[in-house]
């Protein structure tokens, strides 16, 4: 009799369990208008093209906007939509983030296939792999934004600042230690003149100076990003993206 009770049970949690899943995928996916038909529940569907970084920029606010509140449209990819996209892309923003499991742009900004160029390298840090992906990104796809996203709780900027306290040789690290010694650069005054008015202020501090840092130093990197910057087709900011809200804040 316990048995089977038990078996019950477990077979009732499956089945909840898949219903849920159901239900939110239902939520996320498409509609049935009046005549049966499907209509896309995604609210950067019938959106005009974006034309500046003005516009880029704010598509990305209001998507933040609708994570944060949990409104997020999921937007639908469909097989129509993927087969649009094999014709080609344009994508409206170009994202340097983290890479950290916790921050997808895709879902914090609410977009979907098509909508974002991302890049991605632990602390934001530039080499030549990741200049050279964000050249594509404004030379070829002509993105008129590109946002350098950084987050609360970096490991990598942490990492970094022990590092310094501790005048580490970061030896053993493998090329772990490039991206302490790149995010070093940003952060190094910062740290030694120290930022300790409660717990986590220097952490913040020094996040949110090396995310500035590397936004600033992209046109310094790369003639082709500062030729389209200085001739207005592309705009730069910096981000932070806060782990317990779901919040971007903007930097610059």
């Amino acid at each position: 009799m316990a048995e089977s009770l038990l078996l019950s049970r477990s077979n009732f949690l499956k089945f909840t369990s898949v219903a849920a899943a159901g239900t939110l995928l239902a939520s996320c996916g498409s509609n049935k208008d009046s005549s049966g038909g499907s209509t896309t529940s995604s609210a950067t569907a019938a959106l005009p093209p974006v034309t500046n970084g003005s516009e880029a920029l704010q598509r990305l606010k209001d998507g933040n906007s609708r994570f944060v509140t949990n409104k997020a449209t999921c937007p639908e990819d469909t097989p129509l939509r993927r087969a649009e996209l094999a014709e080609g892309q344009t994508p409206f923003g170009l994202m340097l983030s983290c890479i950290d499991s916790r921050v997808p742009p895709e879902l914090v900004f609410d977009q979907g296939l098509g909508d974002l160029m991302v890049i991605r390298s632990g602390g934001q840090v530039l080499d030549r792999a990741v200049i050279g992906s964000l050249e594509y990104g404004v030379a070829v796809i002509k993105c008129p934004l590109l946002m350098v996203l950084g987050h609360g709780k970096c490991g990598a900027v942490d990492s970094t600042i022990k590092s310094i306290q501790d005048n580490s040789t970061n030896e053993g690290l493998g090329d772990i230690a490039y991206l302490i010694d790149a995010i070093g650069v940003n952060i190094r005054s910062l740290v030694e003149k120290g930022a300790n008015e409660k717990p986590g202020d220097l952490l913040y501090q020094c996040i949110d100076a090396n995310c500035k840092a590397i936004a600033a130093d992209l046109p310094n990197r790369s003639s082709i990003i500062k030729k389209a910057v200085d001739d207005g087709k592309l705009t730069i900011v910096a981000a932070d993206y806060h782990l317990e809200s779901g919040k971007v804040s903007l930097l610059t």
